[in-house]
């Protein structure tokens, strides 16, 4: 596992979001994550 994978799984954990092992997840599944990622930080924009 690379240090690149293994800090990006655990933010992606801390996000309760799934960190898939191959660049190409479904893409489903990476427009979902970054929805979620999108709005945080438009939450965070606000602040």
């Amino acid at each position: 596992m690379s240090e690149f994978y293994k800090y990006f799984k655990q933010n992606m954990d801390a996000l309760n979001l799934p960190a898939p092992e191959s660049i190409f997840g479904t893409v489903q599944s990476a427009v979902a994550n970054t929805t979620v990622i999108v709005s945080y930080i438009e939450k965070l924009e606000r602040m």
